[in-house]
């Protein structure tokens, strides 16, 4: 996926363990399209996200794989590199679930705090969501690119939904309180139009002043990203492969 990054991928600390399940007692407390969230009954530090290995609901399947290591490495990557300290620390072990079945385990830092569905808005917390913006916009347009025949470029885009985002404090390290993004798969690919029509959606997954912040920022993409294409159109990188 992404072959226009073109760059080594340092894999995260990986540990095999084929022939068991690597969490017994878990606490199961969310679930999403491709994972199951899940509390460590012995480390409440923790949080266990199991990938899914077949889909909840057939009738409504993603259009990313499951439980795949490679993929799920190279996800965390871009977005450790790119974001920095707002990830919170994660590793991956490969295991099986209570079914017998190879599955894929992201180990997370837990985050304990709010999200900005639900927080009350605050500008120094808003200033550190307007700085996340600004680096999702950066790498945007950075890695645009061409797949195959297709006359719009794609690039790389976050699942940007106000309960991705927490205000809260590292369970583990105890550091403060500070912004974080906890949603670590799939990193999505759009076009210049998917994206700005996805803020529009995700503005309603945030409350308040919040929402002003994301339209605003939607506005700024908008222009960015126009001006970029009208000056840059034609030495956007093209590739024969669309990723799945």
């Amino acid at each position: 996926m992404f072959e226009f990054f073109r760059r080594k991928i340092e894999e995260p600390e990986n540990k095999e363990v084929p022939d068991q399940v690597p969490f017994n007692k878990l606490d199961k407390v969310g679930e999403g399209k491709y994972f199951e969230v899940h509390l460590p009954i012995d480390d409440p530090g923790l949080v266990v996200k199991r990938a899914r290995t077949r889909w909840a609901d057939p009738e409504n399947e993603g259009v990313h794989p499951l439980a795949d290591l490679e993929r799920i490495k190279t996800d965390i990557e871009i977005l450790k590199d790119n974001f920095g300290d707002f990830i919170p620390d994660s590793q991956l072990v490969v295991g099986k679930n209570q079914q017998g079945e190879k599955t894929v385990y992201i180990i997370q830092d837990r985050i304990i705090g709010q999200d900005l569905g639900s927080l009350k808005f605050d500008e120094s917390v808003n200033e550190q969501l307007k700085s996340f913006l600004e680096k999702c916009l950066d790498i945007y347009i950075k890695n645009l690119v061409y797949y195959g025949d297709n006359t719009q470029p794609k690039s790389l885009t976050l699942d940007l939904k106000g309960e991705n985002f927490i205000f809260g404090t590292d369970k583990k390290k105890n550091n403060g309180n500070r912004l974080y993004f906890i949603d670590t798969y799939p990193v999505e690919g759009s076009t210049p139009s998917e994206f700005i029509r996805g803020l529009d959606f995700e503005s309603f997954t945030f409350s308040g002043f919040w929402v002003r912040t994301i339209l605003d920022f939607k506005r700024a993409a908008e222009i960015k990203i126009g001006e970029y294409l009208e000056k840059n159109r034609g030495s956007i990188p093209r590739i024969p492969s669309v990723p799945a």
